[in-house]
């Protein structure tokens, strides 16, 4: 993780945007949007399509939210090395949006919580 989750301001339909943005490096993350969706979703932080969305384009449907979406972005940081291995370096951002400010903060404090210093884990499906 790069930094804690902090307020950018309101979305297009008067929702609290909080964000943070994310590191990950691994040799077999295919799916990183995906894989973080299924942490989120395995420790109750909501639910694919109803409250979790995936993507740079995902629809996120009205309400009051809180609702998450995951997108990969590309930092252009290349591969990192560690003892001769060679992994790439990938980043993702998450966005929580709520009509309540504390739910909004509240939510992306327990994700960032639950994605802090993640080490050598392995998402199964």
């Amino acid at each position: 993780d790069r930094q804690v989750p902090f307020s950018i301001g309101l979305d297009e339909t008067n929702r609290v945007l909080f964000v943070c943005n994310y590191s990950a490096v691994s040799d077999s993350i295919t799916e990183l949007e995906e894989d973080v969706a299924k942490l989120l979703i395995d420790n109750s932080l909501g639910v694919l399509g109803t409250s979790i969305f995936l993507g740079p384009d995902a629809k996120l449907p009205g309400g009051d939210g809180p609702l998450v979406s995951i997108a990969e972005y590309d930092t252009g940081a290349g591969t990192e090395t560690h003892n001769g291995d060679v992994y790439p370096n990938r980043a993702f951002q998450v966005v929580v949006r709520a009509t309540n400010f504390r739910s909004a903060r509240t939510r992306a404090q327990a994700i960032w919580t639950l994605l802090h210093g993640q080490r050598n884990i392995t998402v199964t499906p």
